[in-house]
């Protein structure tokens, strides 16, 4: 049908009829191409030293970091890119089972925000990789005023 009407088209059809035409072709088009991002937020509290830092951070002390985790996908046959059920129990088990209420200087060797979300994005990336979907970017905050956002993204994918 749609090669009729394009058919249709070329032949000089009204421009307000091609217009609904192409509206509609392109609405089927962008349903069934849609690209989502679902996110999910979660908290965890931990202690550090930033020991390559010279300053405050260099002692020991701890934050409420909260970790939001964004997928990038389609939406499957139940119409969800994923479940978030799933999202939280794969980040519960990868990430934050370690991470929440550690010494983070035990996983790593200088813990500063963007670390943490460069370990994070290590640890689920490869579970979160699924036929409509992947990991699309992770976000820590350190405080309600300061985070970092980590996209996957590598010195030798950009240069500054």
């Amino acid at each position: 049908m749609i090669y009729r009407l394009l058919f249709l088209t070329k032949c000089g059809l009204e421009s307000i009829i091609l217009i609904k035409l192409m509206s509609f072709t392109f609405r089927l088009v962008k349903r069934s191409m849609a690209k989502l991002i679902v996110a999910k937020e979660f908290d965890f509290s931990a202690a550090h030293r930033l020991i390559k830092y010279k300053g405050k951070c260099e002692n020991l002390h701890g934050h409420n970091y909260r970790l939001i985790v964004k997928v990038l996908g389609n939406p499957d046959e139940d119409g969800m890119v994923i479940d978030f059920t799933e999202l939280k129990s794969i980040v519960k088990k990868e990430a934050l089972d370690t991470l929440d209420h550690a010494y983070i200087n035990d996983i790593l060797e200088q813990p500063t925000a963007e670390n943490i979300s460069i370990w994070i994005w290590d640890k689920i990336e490869t579970k979160l990789k699924k036929s409509n979907c992947k990991l699309f970017e992770v976000e820590v905050w350190e405080s309600p005023q300061s985070k970092v956002i980590y996209n996957g993204i590598k010195e030798s994918d950009i240069s500054l």
